[in-house]
């Protein structure tokens, strides 16, 4: 636990920013397997686009027709990573 708050304010203090991940099913041993990813990981190559739904999607935040947040899109790896 110690070393993902280190991760996640270490990326706050870099980037402003961080998104802390917990999991809908417990990892091995029961336990939740919380990620944390550095603001980088937001896909947000689609500036503004509607879904089928009639949400809106802006930086990679998708948005319901009253303004709350309903997703956020993100990359299966780090934009950076070579590959």
């Amino acid at each position: 636990l110690a070393a993902m708050i280190r991760t996640a304010v270490r990326a706050m203090v870099i980037d402003g920013e961080c998104f802390v991940i917990y999991p809908r099913e417990p990892g091995p041993g029961g336990m939740a397997q919380f990620r944390v990813l550095e603001a980088d990981y937001l896909d947000d190559r689609v500036q503004t686009r509607t879904t089928g739904n009639e949400n809106s999607i802006y930086d990679g935040i998708e948005y319901d027709r009253a303004g709350r947040v309903v997703a956020y899109h993100l990359y299966d790896e780090h934009p950076g990573s070579a590959v």
